[in-house]
């Protein structure tokens, strides 16, 4: 297999994997804090 072609497939998962991530960390944040006291 072509080792450029595995960096970039690599890359795009953990990137999709990151954000994934901070989607779900903003939404359970906004569930946390629902009035938006702290910022």
């Amino acid at each position: 297999m072509n080792t450029i072609l595995l960096l970039v497939i690599g890359l795009a998962v953990l990137s999709g994997l990151l954000a994934v991530m901070i989607y779900l960390l903003a939404v359970s944040r906004e569930m946390e804090l629902p009035d938006g006291d702290e910022v």
